[in-house]
């Protein structure tokens, strides 16, 4: 899989639930580093929003080649999540950072995700080799994909 690495600091915010099997897979996928996962458990411990402090605390003093395997852990103890639901939230993350970040390889790149992510269906009308159904452009259907995106995945819903 490419290194699709985001600014997960400046994204995670936009999506304010994150539990730990999303986290280990964008860390596993090399779409978030072990800093990322650092920083945020710092902002739990900071607003005290988990339970699992202790857990927090092993993260944030280990080194940093334990961190993966401590929230390996952490994810273990969840409830099992759809891994298609995993992979869509990471993919429209993605997308959403190269979009913002103006990439002007971003059809390209795209066109990457889909066979990296094993051709996840909710992107094929964004891939430029796939058969189209409609005059509509690629650029409208990507502002189509990114509103609905938001709905679903964003807090402030902006």
């Amino acid at each position: 899989m490419d290194n699709y690495s985001v600014c997960f600091r400046d994204l995670r915010d936009k999506i304010t639930t994150w539990t730990w099997q999303e986290l280990l897979f964008g860390l596993s996928n090399n779409i978030i580093k072990v800093d990322d996962i650092i920083d945020y458990v710092n902002d739990l411990i900071l607003k005290k929003s988990n339970n699992d402090s202790d857990l927090l605390i092993e993260i944030i003093i280990a080194d940093k080649d334990k961190v993966e395997s401590i929230v390996r852990e952490l994810a273990s103890s969840e409830k099992k999540q759809c891994e298609k639901k995993i992979i869509s939230k990471w993919i429209f993350l993605i997308i959403y950072h190269l979009y913002i970040s103006k990439n002007s390889n971003i059809n390209n790149i795209i066109d990457n995700i889909y066979c990296d992510f094993d051709y996840p269906s909710d992107i094929d009308c964004l891939v430029s080799y796939m058969p189209k159904e409609d005059s509509e452009s690629q650029n409208d259907k990507l502002q189509k994909y990114l509103v609905i995106g938001k709905n679903i995945w964003f807090t402030n819903k902006k």
